[in-house]
């Protein structure tokens, strides 16, 4: 089978036929199930759409209120705009630039590169510097939490209506409808445009590295089995690069200037990630540290006529259950203690059954990174909480609230869980599965078919 007609699975290698253009929007991998992308022009029809409806609607939630609070004749009310000033005016500008990447300023980078890309190429046009936008999108697009951002305003609503009365305000109901518009826009993959492209090209599978060279027919057979790498930003095959020693071709060296560069996006290619294992381990030493105090320390700091009072993760799970509001405190303990406690385990399982040590069923390894991989976002909840708390409850000499230090533990916990997890590359997994392999990917097989 020639090169150019295949596809590595970006979560165990397998090597798979390339995927015409076809109206069903995607295909799945025969042995671990992850989304194979494949898409046609008339599918554009619907991104553009929704991405510039997002894109409106996106306007509107960040130009007007999200909620007004009313306490004693007193009014209170906030943007996404305003609640990022609040915070950077208390000295938090962790927080504040966290919140504002979060919510503002990568969802637009999103939105605004889709729209970049695909409107263009529904009218036979390539836009100049395609390459390094779709680069752009992949990296931000993991971090766009407006879902989580709007169970977040609920959560906010929810513990503040004891104690003043709510008003939802025009924003709130933008944000309503942005998560919807958001999940059908981002459930295209941005690889699959490269298809599109070489078709616009007039260069349909003429152009794909490798595309002379052919491989012997070998079931179930990984790229790195048979001497090839694949492309993580285009899904592009091409043989790995080799050098010449006193022993034959031997692999490139591993260092970082020597990295295989695809010919077809431009994209730095290897193997495997290079130094996956340790760097998750490292991250995940680092969040393991900073959890306790994430969970401990104060989060919130609220001063009003009756008092003052500092709240942690801990105790606002306990307020809210006391108070009867069990759905809210069960949300927030899920979010915010198990699941980056879960993420925790479950990433330094992975790491350590992918690093020889044991082994687990590859299928099921997978299926449990997949679920860290997309759960773990929502542990950013307590953060948008505490970020709207701060910014609503101020009411001058009646209520005020600032954050605590343990906010940005917490905040640093998640971010260094949701970097672990992006640095842990899960065809490790299928590698041990297989046998004994160099993880790094520096095997000693000859590019097949060469």
């Amino acid at each position: 089978m020639e090169i150019r007609n295949l596809i590595a699975c970006p979560d165990c290698d397998l090597l798979l036929s390339r995927p015409l253009r076809t109206r069903k929007a995607e295909m799945h991998c025969p042995r671990c199930g992850a989304s194979i992308a494949s898409t046609d022009m008339a599918q554009l029809d619907r991104v553009v759409a929704l991405a510039l409806a997002a894109m409106i609607t996106f306007f509107v939630a960040q130009a007007y209120p999200v909620v007004e609070l009313e306490m004693g004749g007193v009014t209170s009310a906030t943007t996404l705009t305003g609640t990022v000033c609040a915070l950077w005016a208390q000295g938090m500008w962790p927080l504040a630039v966290l919140v504002a990447c979060l919510t503002i300023v990568f969802p637009f980078l999103d939105l605004a590169a889709v729209l970049y890309v695909t409107a263009p190429m529904r009218l036979g046009v390539v836009p100049p510097a395609f390459a390094v936008v779709l680069r752009v999108l992949q990296f931000v697009r993991p971090w766009v939490m407006i879902e989580v951002l709007f169970l977040g305003v609920v959560v906010t609503a929810t513990k503040l209506a004891s104690r003043a009365y709510v008003i939802p305000e025009t924003a709130l109901f933008a944000l309503c409808t942005l998560p919807f518009m958001l999940a059908v826009v981002m459930a295209f993959e941005p690889r699959a445009l490269w298809h599109i492209r070489e078709t616009l090209d007039g260069r349909e599978r003429d152009n794909l590295p490798g595309s002379l060279t052919t491989l012997p027919a070998v079931p179930f057979s990984s790229a790195k089995d048979v001497g090839l790498v694949a492309c993580r930003s285009c899904d592009g095959v091409a043989h790995r690069e080799f050098t010449e020693s006193g022993h034959g071709a031997q692999p490139a060296p591993r260092a970082r200037a020597a990295a295989q560069q695809c010919s077809r996006c431009g994209a730095r290619m290897h193997p495997r990630k290079p130094d996956s294992l340790m760097r998750t381990q490292a991250l995940l030493v680092a969040a393991a540290i900073l959890y306790l105090p994430a969970n401990l320390l104060p989060v919130l700091h609220t001063v009003t006529i009756l008092g003052s009072k500092d709240d942690s993760i801990i105790s606002g799970v306990v307020h809210f259950w006391r108070s009867g509001d069990w759905p809210i405190a069960t949300v927030i303990f899920i979010a915010s203690v198990a699941f980056p406690l879960l993420k925790l385990v479950a990433l330094a399982f992975l790491a350590w059954t992918s690093g020889g040590t044991s082994r687990c069923h590859p299928l099921v390894g997978t299926k449990l990174f997949r679920i860290i991989e997309r759960l773990g976002r929502w542990s950013m909840l307590d953060i948008f909480v505490i970020a709207l708390t701060i910014a609503l409850v101020n009411f001058r000499s009646v209520a005020s609230a600032t954050s605590g230090w343990g906010a940005v533990a917490f905040a640093a916990v998640v971010l260094l869980t949701m970097t672990a997890t992006m640095q842990f590359d899960p065809r490790l997994i299928w590698d041990t599965h297989a046998g004994p392999q160099d993880r790094d990917g520096n095997g000693t097989n000859g590019p097949a078919g060469s």
